[in-house]
């Protein structure tokens, strides 16, 4: 599925507890892997290598879900990226990826194993672009 891969000294922390090491696969193909100091690795991505003429913010599956989802988007130009999850307060609940990313597609997951079942909201925002979209927790 993914082939094998080197993980570069391209290392970000993101808080405290989440690690994001980007790939090189022994094809040349690039991916991402997310380390949660808590469960480990928390989510793989493959990039695709065609740049995306558009940002997009996919809504993520399964939905409902329980406990995991995926979430897809694409970046067209380089710069800070954030992706957040909120309650119907709007009141963030987990960070899944706040930092610089380069114009490519990429894929998030998110647990809300630690989350009461209801209605949660995630947003995507990369510069002045910025989408939303609902998800569904069922336990």
């Amino acid at each position: 599925m993914f082939g094998f891969f080197l993980v570069s000294n391209e290392s970000t922390y993101v808080s405290a507890s989440i690690k994001v090491d980007n790939l090189r696969g022994m094809d040349d193909t690039m991916g991402v892997v997310i380390y949660d100091s808590f469960d480990g690795i928390m989510g793989v991505s493959k990039k695709n290598e065609q740049i995306p003429d558009k940002f997009i913010l996919c809504q993520n599956y399964p939905n409902p879900f329980n406990p995991t989802t995926t979430i897809n988007y694409s970046i067209p130009r380089n710069g800070e990226v954030s992706l957040k999850v909120y309650n119907l307060l709007g009141k963030e609940v987990e960070t899944l990826y706040s930092g610089f990313l380069q114009a490519g597609n990429y894929v998030a997951t998110f647990s809300g194993s630690n989350l009461t079942s209801g209605v949660y909201f995630y947003r995507l925002q990369a510069g002045n672009l910025m989408e939303t979209k609902r998800l569904v927790l069922l336990k």
